[in-house]
């Protein structure tokens, strides 16, 4: 019987521990990717444009978020189109 609880009590531990493991390894991985789209977040914009403006510049593009240009579907704003038409910015917009 000792011995019984003694194995008991080794498997209990050993799936604790596994358990463990995986979870500080799982928070490990999410933190990475999460610093991965941070950062991919915050360099969106270098990359060299193609179009005439992105989408957050575009006269087409509403306050609302929506495209006029295209039946107003919702545009991210370092998106671009062929279209895209850059409207006048006053000192004040570029903060």
């Amino acid at each position: 019987m000792k011995k019984f609880i003694y194995i008991v009590g080794l498997i209990t531990i050993v799936v604790l521990c596994s358990l463990f493991t995986d979870f500080i390894v799982l928070k490990i991985i999410d933190s990475v990717e999460n610093l991965k789209y941070r950062h991919k977040l915050k360099r969106r914009f270098n990359k060299p444009l193609t179009a005439k403006c992105y989408c957050r510049d575009c006269i087409f593009h509403g306050d609302h978020g929506k495209c006029c240009s295209f039946s107003n579907k919702y545009t991210a704003d370092d998106s671009f189109c062929c279209e895209a038409q850059p409207k006048e910015l006053n000192n004040d917009d570029l903060d």
